[in-house]
């Protein structure tokens, strides 16, 4: 015997279900319309088409290097277990995600 709040999870489950299912009919139909089609076409286009944004030399090599110097620093103090092996990991798992996530960001 399944208790009220296990059949209350699977009625909330087949509700979203539901929902999920009429979202996915409305866009079959919203799809069928040749005017969207041709809108979406033309938008997906212009975007293919657009230019890359110029990279500022001066103000990304002074990034890097300024990233390289705090790399330095953190395996320095890990090589003198300064910091543990752990903070170490984090460290450079978030100096690469800042040089990662500096390179993804979009153009002002």
């Amino acid at each position: 015997m399944s208790s009220p709040l296990a059949r209350r999870r699977e009625d909330e489950d087949k509700n979203d279900d539901a929902y999920l299912l009429e979202l996915c009919k409305g866009l079959t139909e919203l799809l069928k319309d040749e005017k969207i089609k041709a809108a979406i076409a033309a938008w997906l286009t212009a975007q293919a088409n657009k230019t890359p944004p110029k990279i500022l030399t001066m103000p990304y090599y002074a990034g890097l290097l300024f990233g390289l110097f705090i790399f330095a620093g953190i395996v320095a103090m890990a090589w003198y277990h300064i910091l543990s092996s752990e903070t170490t990991t984090v460290l450079i798992g978030a100096l690469i995600a800042a040089w990662w996530g500096g390179q993804k960001l979009p153009p002002k």
